[in-house]
């Protein structure tokens, strides 16, 4: 296994200057049909009671032949799914090295991956190596606005093309690959590789001890019995008493708040209650439909909730607040906030909170709403993608992707869950449980997540209404349609140059 870490730099010229240092021999003999060596028809053979391993035979049995010709599978990308450079004792980071050294050893390939420090050289690599027609990069993996403005410019292949995926599996993101494909252009998807997306979902931590000051129980059942809605949570905001310090107004420093989040979150909200800025239409195309009367009652109850600034303290839309981040960053783990709005990648900020703290899903919008939405980070959910010059096969690429997910699902995924997370930084059962809930429910959005530019921008519209505290939102909505629909139809023109 192959890493290299680039700087600003050419991908090209990084290639050529780069000396090639293997982790460990591999037989470039190995058998095309996919036979196991004779040690691990052995181990096989000792293991047999094993379900986990019986599962993992019977998947490496049913897989079509790997080529034999391709030697090396060629990532780039700056996600941190991909590779590590060597066992260190930690676990996740030696799941993910086990995971493919046994992809090497089964198929006698290395797996060479450069990791970028910068998106910008990542995109420009790519793009001078298809305009060059030179095949240095197999699969990237990147967050997907950044993949964005690769689809649209026409460097990347249909997934959906490639043999030997095995879509409908579980280490594929069934659901949320549909929702983020456009004309059946599967431009980039989501596997359980993208270990980074369960890092980035929005979700709510609790301060127990605050809650129990307020005789207030963690709401787990509420989760469970799907009763955890918008109108639950703030019941429980308003018992939170106003101006905590005494000094006769509200201080955003000094006071205890319910709830303090920032923007991005906001976006995730609007996602969570089921109000939908697209639906699909018969060809895969979005159709807009944030203009409806049930959006717009949806987004009235958040509206309302949202803009008692007094409870419910979105730091980068405070008129006057210096230190955004820093606010953000510290109010709850000073104590001054019930609930804080973040992410798993965020947890370790609690390794030394000293206050016992749980994890919620975000709510629903009420009752009869059938799932949990759990949206991931605008900016850093995690994806696979292909370019169109590219030196291994189609076929080989699907089947090492498929092979790569699928060893994610069963041994990198939970590591990562039960390790790294709950382990870690979840400190109770139930809240291991609600993590489990959210991994389960996650939500990723065509408009706000992936393609953001080409859909308008609408996540900026009700995020706009809250931030100026007037519910304007249907006049916001008829201002920005005309703009939206076109932009519409400009994919529909962009899919097909793409598809040529």
């Amino acid at each position: 296994m192959n890493i290299k870490r680039l700087l600003p730099f050419t991908l090209a010229v990084t290639i050529l200057a780069s000396a090639v240092v293997s982790c460990g021999d591999t037989d470039s003999t190995a058998t095309p049909d996919n036979q196991p060596t004779d040690d691990t028809a052995a181990v096989t053979e000792a293991v047999t009671d094993d379900p986990k391993l019986a599962a993992k035979t019977s998947y490496f049995d049913s897989l079509p032949a790997f080529s034999g010709t391709t030697k090396e599978i060629r990532f780039a990308g700056d996600t941190g799914d991909i590779a590590v450079e060597a066992e260190d004792g930690e676990k996740l980071n030696d799941a993910i090295y086990r995971r493919n050294i046994e992809i090497e050893d089964r198929f006698g390939i290395s797996i060479v991956h450069t990791e970028y420090d910068d998106r910008n050289a990542l995109n420009s690599d790519i793009r001078n190596s298809v305009n060059a027609g030179d095949a240095v990069i197999d699969v990237i993996s990147a967050f997907t606005n950044d993949i964005e403005p690769l689809f649209t410019a026409g460097y990347l292949v249909n997934l959906k093309n490639l043999p030997n995926i095995n879509w409908e599996e579980p280490w594929w993101d069934v659901e949320n690959n549909k929702r983020i494909s456009v004309g059946n252009f599967q431009f980039c998807a989501i596997s359980e590789l993208c270990q980074y997306a369960n890092n980035v979902m929005a979700m709510l931590v609790m301060n127990k001890e605050l809650a129990a000051n307020y005789d207030m129980e963690v709401p787990y059942q509420m989760v469970r019995d799907g009763k955890w809605t918008y109108d639950a949570l703030y019941e429980i905001a308003k018992q939170v008493p106003l101006d905590s310090n005494g000094d006769g107004k509200m201080d955003v420093n000094d006071d205890i708040v319910a709830v303090t989040g920032e923007a991005n979150n906001l976006i995730g909200i609007i996602l969570s209650c089921g109000i939908d800025y697209f639906v699909k239409d018969a060809d895969d195309y979005p159709v807009f439909v944030l203009n409806s009367e049930e959006n717009a009652n949806r987004f009235e109850k958040i509206f309302n909730i949202f803009t008692d600034f007094e409870r419910m303290l979105t730091v980068d839309i405070v008129p006057g607040l210096k230190d955004v981040w820093g606010t953000w960053n510290t109010k709850f783990r000073s104590g001054n906030s019930l609930f804080m709005m973040d992410y798993p990648v965020n947890f370790s900020y609690y390794l030394d909170f000293e206050t016992d703290y749980g994890v919620l899903p975000m709510p629903k919008y009420d009752e009869a709403q059938e799932n949990y939405r759990t949206m991931t980070h605008t900016r850093f959910t995690s994806a696979v993608c292909v370019p169109k010059v590219h030196a291994a096969s189609d076929a080989d690429i699907g089947l090492i992707l498929d092979v790569m997910s699928y060893l994610s699902y069963v041994d990198v995924v939970p590591t990562f869950t039960e390790t790294y997370l709950e382990n870690r930084y979840i400190r109770d059962e139930e809240s291991a449980e609600m993590l489990r809930i959210a991994m389960g429910s996650k939500y990723i959005d065509l408009s706000t997540v992936v393609l953001q530019t080409s859909l308008g921008s609408v996540g900026s519209i009700p995020l706009g209404v809250i931030k100026k505290g007037t519910n304007t939102f249907v006049s916001d909505v008829e201002k920005k349609e005309k703009s939206i629909l076109k932009s519409i139809e400009k994919l529909h023109t962009t899919v097909a140059e793409v598809s040529e």
